[in-house]
Parts: C-alpha cells; structure tokens; sequence
C-alpha cells in the first residue's frame, strides 16, 4: 500500500505544488490601465506585487506615456472593474524598470526574485495581460465589471547575454509567447520564482516570416537595481525542486497536509527526516550554546578595553565620544534616487546654523541648502523644519508640487512627517529614515 502512496504522488506531488506557486503568481499578477485628464484610455500593461507595501514592478515603457493623469490596476485578486488606484515611485528608464505603489489585498502574497541567472534550456513561463485576452473577453462575452485572471504561456530560456546601449542589462531570451500588453508582467521558472520581467519581443527583417523572439530583463539585474530602492524586496537564491519522499516517510507526512498549507521547502525536508529530529535539536542547542558563550566573552572584553584609555592628540576627542556626538547633531536623513537612477541623500542636523529656519531643498544652491539637479525640481522648491520631536516640511510653491505617501501638499502649509513616509519631490522619491 505505502509503495502505491509513493507512486501516486511522485505523480501527482510536484505537479500540485506548481499548481500551488502558479496560482499565488496569478494572484500577485495585475493588468495596469492608464488614463489622461479627461478619462481616455492611453494604453495598459502587466506588472506584479513584489511587497508586502504594495510596490508594483513593471516596465519603464508601459509608464512612459507624460499625458498618464490615473493609473488604475486590476487582477484576480483585486477590486472589480475600474480596480484600484496605483501611482509611479520610480521610473528607471535605463534599465525599462518602473516601481508603482498601490494597496496589496491582505490574500496576495508578494512574488519572489531569483538571485542567479536561470541556466539555457530551463523552463519558464509567461503571466500577464496581454492587449489580445481583452479582445477575447469581448469576443466571448465577458466583462471588464468582473475579476479575471491573468493569461500563462510557456516555453524555455534560449540563451543570457548582456544587452549594449541603452539597453546594457541582463537580458534573457525565451518561448514563452508573449505580445503587446505582456510588458511588465513576470518570467517565471519552475519554482514559481520570478527569472525576469517580460519587455518586448523583436520579429525577422522579413514581413512574411513570422517568428518572433521574446525578450525579459534578468532578475539578478533587477535585484542590484531595486534593492537600494525597495525596502521589503523578496530574493531566493536558486530553485529547488524538492525530490519526492521516499515511501517510509510519505503517507505519515504528507497526507494530513492539504494543498494550500503545503510546507515550504525547508519545511517539506524537516519533515521528511523525523528519525533525525532529535539529533538536530542537539546541534542546535550545541550551536547556541557556543553563541552565548562567544558573545559573553566579547561583551567582557569590550567591557575591559572602553576603560582603557587611548592615546589621542592634544585637543582631540575620543572617537567614541565622537560618534555619539554625530549621532545627537543628526536627526534623520531623507534617502532616495532621482528619475535617472542618481542616488540622492539629505541628512539633517538639528543643531546646524539655519536649522531655526529651515531647511531648503532645491535645484540650485543659490536658493537652497540641499540641491537635486533636475529640471522638475524648482529652484527652492521643499523646507524642512525641525523641532526637538517633530519634523515638519512643505512646499514652496513649486511647479511640479510635493506630496506626501501619494498625497499632494498644498502650498506653503507644514505638515508632520515621520520615519518610513515617503516624499515625491516632483519626480523624485525620498524616504525618511533615522
């Protein structure tokens, strides 16, 4: 009976748990719709959640449109029809990458990214919305008023390369099918982790020959570019397909276990091992033990040595007098990229000279204490005030404006900021961190 139970699931076992990543990914997955001023659809695209704050990763391109006035983002998971309301973080044109913020439904769980390159003949597939599965929803009768899911195609990795000019990033190209609308939606392996983000496909020089090449920007990149970026970004290093149990051990671990509480893979390997529960148990506490003692002996030295006295120039401070003294003057720091990618970083003392002021932050140190050299930031554009306990910015009358988590400020009104807030400064996103 126990071999018959361990040849059913080496059937049924690997392709359930697929089922089970391809139906989170189908979750996490959205169609993003955009709209001008006046309510007219400019275009739409795909993209995935890949945090537990909301951030939405899909492409520069499906974003690049400047008469986008409301971005709205539907999917399985999501509100009916018009959906919810998304706004751009960062657009990252070198790279086709953009970040979006909206609220994630509390069922969805955020899409992982791989570390590693996948390797040439891996399988891969394809989730998002392209343009043609509207039409069909048209064609065969049903409605945008309804929640629906994404479309799947799937296919292999036909080889890496890194792309040149304005495309010098990790590119990956497959035969998972895709077309127009697909951009921004995942590349996923065989784990349901996220290889790359779908970008463009390129077809022959030949019009009657009809056999086009699809294209996705490698995670690994994605990940070195984001990571600064989003705080909460998921990463695995590599899949690994668990091999079935073998048939001593299966009927008594995995038939109480239903298939949405299927264990993670390391979970599926304690279980797998229960004669060596024990023995891991001992380790651990072997291992913990000897931490403990590591850590009470530096504790004591470090103890000993900050009564030793260190010998300093005439006049000078000890260094660690020195760096509580830093840390006392500086309140908390804004951090950020621009539009471009350029890191940008702002750290504020309460005791400098113009903090009873405030502090400007500007395009031009003419005007400004703090400069962001870009032609949407306004000459003294944002000020920043700080008392003992708060903090308190507003905007200066810019042209492009200033606001605070997605909400715009009205002009020359402070409002209280705090650590983790995001502010757009036009098109530069800066988060408040101690």
């Amino acid at each position: 009976m126990r071999l018959w139970a361990g040849f059913l699931l080496l059937i049924f076992g690997i392709p359930l748990s697929w089922a089970i990543e391809i139906d989170q990914a189908d979750s996490a997955t959205v169609l993003i719709l955009l709209y001008d001023k006046e309510g007219n659809g400019l275009g739409s695209g795909s993209g995935f959640f890949v945090t537990d704050a909301g951030h939405i990763l899909t492409n520069a391109h499906v974003v690049a449109d400047p008469n986008i006035d409301t971005i709205r983002i539907l999917g399985k998971s999501m509100p009916p029809y018009p959906g919810s309301d998304a706004r751009i973080v960062w657009v990252i044109r070198d790279h086709d990458a953009a970040v979006l913020k909206a609220t994630k439904p509390s069922a969805v769980e955020p899409l992982a990214l791989l570390l590693e390159k996948p390797g040439k003949g891996d399988k891969v597939w394809a989730l998002g919305y392209p343009a043609k599965q509207i039409d069909n929803m048209e064609t065969f009768g049903e409605s945008l008023l309804q929640a629906f899911d994404a479309t799947l195609t799937s296919g292999i990795v036909s080889r890496i390369f890194e792309g040149s000019g304005d495309n010098k990033y990790p590119l990956i190209q497959h035969t998972a099918e895709i077309s127009a609308g697909n951009s921004g939606g995942a590349l996923l392996d065989e784990c349901g982790i996220v290889v790359g983000i779908n970008t463009f496909g390129t077809v022959a020089s030949d019009k009657e020959t009809d056999d086009p090449d699809f294209f996705a920007i490698g995670s690994d990149g994605l990940l070195k570019l984001l990571s600064p970026r989003i705080v909460g970004l998921k990463s695995i290093e590599k899949c690994n397909l668990e091999e079935p149990p073998n048939s001593e051990v299966q009927i008594e671990v995995l038939e109480p276990v239903e298939a949405e509480d299927s264990p993670t893979p390391i979970q599926v390997e304690e279980l797998q091992a229960p004669s060596s529960a024990n023995e891991s148990l001992i380790w651990l506490s072997i291992v913990l033990m000897a931490l403990g003692c590591g850590y009470l002996y530096i504790r004591k030295k470090s103890s000993v040595s900050s009564h030793i006295p260190l010998p300093l120039r005439p006049g000078a401070a000890h260094p660690t007098e020195k760096r509580i003294a830093e840390a006392s003057r500086t309140l908390f720091r804004m951090s950020g990229f621009d539009e471009r990618g350029a890191p940008v970083s702002f750290a504020f003392e309460a005791r400098a000279p113009y903090s009873d002021r405030g502090f400007i932050i500007g395009r031009s140190l003419d005007f400004a204490d703090f400069k962001i050299a870009h032609k949407n930031i306004s000459r003294a554009h944002l000020q920043v005030k700080l008392t003992k306990t708060i903090c308190l910015i507003r905007d200066l009358g810019s042209a492009n404006g200033t606001s605070v988590n997605g909400v715009k400020l009205k002009p020359f009104e402070y409002i209280k900021v705090s650590f983790g807030d995001e502010i757009c400064i036009a098109t530069c996103t800066l988060t408040i961190t101690s």
